[in-house]
This record gives structure tokens, sequence and C-alpha cells, in this order.
């Protein structure tokens, strides 16, 4: 899951002060842990069937927040390596194993977690100019 600026929104953030810039990606770092710690404490810890429960702690392992910041800022939250080629299905559901005869229902993580912390985001970003003003 990825949360990006449009490019109009980009253009201005890099018209900014440095210390505008740096406050929006520290509010994005945040958001970004945030979302991280939000999704391997209540979506992937059970209770079962519910939400997933670790089995080998894997794909809770796998999961990753991070803030790229080449030219545009981006929160991104990612899960699944070659030890946990299951992640995406669990997410988004789908037929599985052989022939796909196996319907498994979605029991998203990542994305209940970036909804928590967008309107956080949100809120957050408007107070920096406020605080940079004082």
């Amino acid at each position: 899951m990825e949360v990006r600026a449009t490019q109009e929104t980009i253009k201005k953030i890099n018209s900014l002060p440095d210390n505008f810039k740096r406050s929006i990606q520290k509010a994005c770092r945040e958001a970004a842990r945030d979302a991280l710690k939000i999704s391997t404490r209540e979506y992937l810890s059970g209770p079962h069937p519910e939400k997933l429960q670790a089995v080998s702690g894997n794909l809770r392992n796998s999961v990753q927040s991070m803030v790229e910041s080449n030219g545009e800022i981006k929160v991104v939250l990612t899960a699944g390596n070659a030890i946990t080629p299951y992640a995406a299905i669990h997410e988004f559901g789908g037929q599985a194993g052989r022939g796909g005869k196996v319907y498994i229902r979605p029991r998203p993580y990542l994305q209940p977690s970036i909804k928590r912390v967008y309107e956080w985001l949100g809120r957050r970003l408007l107070e920096i100019p406020k605080e940079l003003i004082k």
C-alpha cells in the first residue's frame, strides 16, 4: 500500500523551506512507524479466524514501513518476501491451493493500518505550518 501526493502537491512541497519539508518527512515517518505497529500488533496477532493468528511469525516479521523522498514523499507499508508468498492472499483474498480449489477470504492487515494513520497524518500535516510560524 502506498499513500502518494499528487504532482501539484509535490511541486508545492518542493518549493517550501527546508524546515517545513523536514517536518513533513518526520510526520510521514511517524505515520509509517505507527501503521507498522498497528498492523503487526492488532491485525497479525489473532484471534483466529477474524484476524490472522501468528503461526511462525514470518508474515508479521515481513511487514515493513518506509518513507521515500525522491522528489515526492511516499509512505509505504509492504509485506511478503520469499518466505511469505502468501502475504497477498491473506490481504486481498482469492483462490489458493493446487488448481485454485480453495477460497481464502480476505483478512486485511495492511489496508486498515494505513487507513487508521491516514486521518492522523492529515491532521498532523495541517498543524505543521502553525508550529513553524510560532
